[in-house]
């Protein structure tokens, strides 16, 4: 607008000057001005948030605030300083027919103002004052008196004296521009209130604009009825007392109404939010910086037993156990200073004298000075955990006396096959000696026993040979590789061959896997796995032995021995794999006791287990798993 009366002044056409004919033109440094205030509100709209680098806009401020104070100093000390005609100053000696067109006091007065207010954008006061506020307002009810001068032709309202008035579009770009002053930063003083979306910024929105226009309106109606004749003064304030009351009753019925929605909603709200509040089963609460509950729900009365009033009446701090107190009071100062509380775990003492802990998560609003906080009962949870690491600790105390106590057992049994070998010779020695020697004298009786002391020497030494051997496994270090069991088989039972020599066997032996283990160890199970089904089923013709795959548990593949010799009971089925363990009389298979037993330690240490199947005189089969080599190729035979 700024620039069209300029262009209006430069060329002389009087619409651009004046609005409407016989009104006041504008004065050409007032444009200006206009020009200037309007390019530094547009510079600020964004410095707040993040701020300009540039001062340009402050300049331009001052520069407005200094055009309006030059020419009202120069009005109030009646110096004429020409300020207001230095742009076109022969157009604007003739341009009325009494005087010369100059800047109106008034606007004057509201350029010294409102540069300021520009200059002051962003200034607020300890207190929470901006006076760009202030200064903008004295901006509007300047350029509102002038706008309703001219509606009601009262020259007085735009005019000062015997100085030339304010004209008309000056007046309404004042109003327009302090507008855009005050709503360049909505969410600050006073106008955070208007532009608030509660209750009271509703109220300010519906109710100003309305007030404004129906005084307005109405006075503008009265004087024109009064000046067409068709009432007198007093039935005009009366009529304009009417329509007030009427007009105004309606815009409050209205907004009573919009805000009694909004208060119903409001408390429906609230009432929803209470009930949650109060059927949660996790302790909700709002406390104070001051260390103070404010409000609690009822579960931390259901939870502590203590009165909701004795709650509230004391520090929260005196509920909590004296070894937490410290830890409490570290996080309460992390709070203070608006960090949340994700976790945090405390002891509070209930009415009984019993102690709970409480799981609490919080948030701190810092501004408010109170911390908004829920809490859960994890007391059974931390019962279980301590009791669970008790059981680990003790558990680990017992597998420690256990390790302890079978590293003895495997020393002692190592030792007590080692030291039995000594007098087992000499036992044998002497034995076969005295037959040699005694071997004429002998009767047929003494033979016999001398005989059964040799046999009994040969078993024992076979008794302590296994033994060692399996006192040996528990001790010896695996040796992991990749083993192809289908070799080691075979070679197997080519060793059996001196057993097997003289019998009918039927093997079915399935394609195996190629399996990570320790080699030797391995070999071990499949010896004592394969010689027992050779043993147990002597009395078949033909036996039958298989060896093959039965599937997969947990990834791994179960393999399987079956005969169908001997068999055993199922119910049995436990002692199979223990030391010193046998099913069948001595006088009908040979054998210790010891050889299932090392099957299984063996496999244990390779992550496997071991179990086994049978029926009496039909046959058994025994299982068990072990891991797969990484890349299925064998490593060593």
């Amino acid at each position: 607008m700024g620039v069209l009366v300029l262009a209006g002044w430069a060329a002389g056409i009087e619409p651009l000057k004046r609005v409407f004919p016989g009104f006041v033109s504008m004065n050409p440094m007032t444009a200006l001005a206009f020009v200037i205030a309007g390019a530094s509100l547009w510079l600020q709209r964004h410095s707040g948030n993040p701020p300009q680098p540039s001062t340009l806009y402050w300049a331009l401020a001052a520069a407005v605030a200094g055009i309006g104070f030059a020419c009202l100093l120069g009005y109030t000390l009646g110096w004429d300083w020409g300020v207001d005609r230095l742009l076109f100053p022969g157009a604007l000696a003739s341009d009325l027919p009494d005087r010369v067109n100059r800047m109106a006091p008034n606007t004057a007065l509201s350029f010294f103002c409102l540069g300021l207010a520009l200059c002051w954008l962003d200034f607020t006061t300890r207190k929470g004052f901006r006076p760009t506020e202030l200064l903008a307002l004295m901006v509007v009810m300047l350029s509102l008196l002038a706008l309703i001068g001219y509606a009601y032709r009262v020259e007085w309202l735009y005019g000062v004296a015997s100085f030339i008035p304010m004209a008309f579009h000056t007046a309404a770009l004042f109003h327009l521009l302090a507008w855009g002053t005050l709503f360049a930063r909505p969410d600050a003083g006073c106008m955070a209130l208007v532009t608030s979306p509660g209750l009271a910024g509703t109220l300010i929105r519906r109710l100003f604009p309305g007030m404004v226009l129906t005084f307005v309106l109405l006075g503008w109606l009265r004087l024109a009825g009064e000046r067409r004749g068709w009432y007198d003064s007093e039935l005009g304030v009366a009529l304009n007392a009417v329509a007030t009351i009427i007009i105004f009753g309606g815009l409050i019925w209205w907004n009573a109404r919009s805000l009694h929605r909004a208060e119903t909603q409001r408390q429906r709200t609230e009432a929803e939010r209470e009930r949650f509040f109060t059927l949660s089963l996790d302790l909700l609460g709002i406390a104070g910086i001051d260390g103070y509950f404010k409000r609690l729900n009822p579960a931390f009365s259901k939870t502590l037993g203590h009165d909701p009033a004795e709650l509230l009446a004391r520090p929260f701090l005196d509920f909590v156990h004296p070894d937490d107190r410290a830890a409490t009071l570290e996080e309460m100062q992390k709070l203070g200073q608006g960090e949340p509380t994700l976790q945090f775990e405390n002891r509070y003492r209930c009415a009984d004298g019993s102690w709970k802990w409480l799981s609490w998560r919080v948030q701190p609003f810092p501004e408010e000075g109170l911390l908004y906080a829920t809490a859960r009962d994890v007391t059974e949870y931390r019962n279980t955990q301590e009791a669970i690491q008790r059981l680990n600790t003790e558990l680990a105390h017992r597998a420690t006396q256990l390790e302890e106590v079978n590293r003895e057992l495997e020393a002692f049994s190592y030792s007590v096959s080692h030291d039995l070998r000594a007098p087992l010779r000499h036992i044998q020695g002497y034995a076969d000696m005295l037959q040699r020697a005694m071997n004429g004298e002998l009767t047929d009786k003494a033979r016999r026993f001398l005989q059964t002391i040799i046999e009994a020497g040969v078993e024992m030494g076979q008794f302590i040979d296994e033994l060692l051997a399996y006192s040996r496994i528990g001790r010896a270090e695996m040796q992991t590789s990749s083993v192809a069991l289908d070799e080691l088989i075979q070679h197997i039972i080519q060793d059996l061959e001196m057993v097997t020599k003289d019998r009918q066997i039927a093997w079915k032996i399935a394609p195996l896997p190629v399996v990570a283990g320790d080699p030797t160890a391995l070999r071990q199970v499949f010896t004592n796995l394969i010689g027992n089904a050779v043993k147990y089923s002597r009395n078949r013709t033909p036996a039958e032995i298989e060896l093959g795959v039965a599937g997969e548990e947990d990834g791994l593949p179960i393999l399987f021995v079956r005969d169908n010799g001997a068999g055993f009971d199922m119910q049995y089925a436990g002692k199979l794999f223990g030391v010193f363990q046998r099913l069948h009389r001595a006088d009908e298979f040979e054998g210790t006791g010891i050889g299932l037993a090392t099957v299984r330690r063996v496999v244990a240490r390779h992550g496997g287990r071991t179990w086994a199947e049978g029926v009496v005189d039909q046959g058994a089969t025994f299982y068990f798993t072990l891991k797969p080599a990484p890349n299925g190729r064998p490593q060593s035979r």
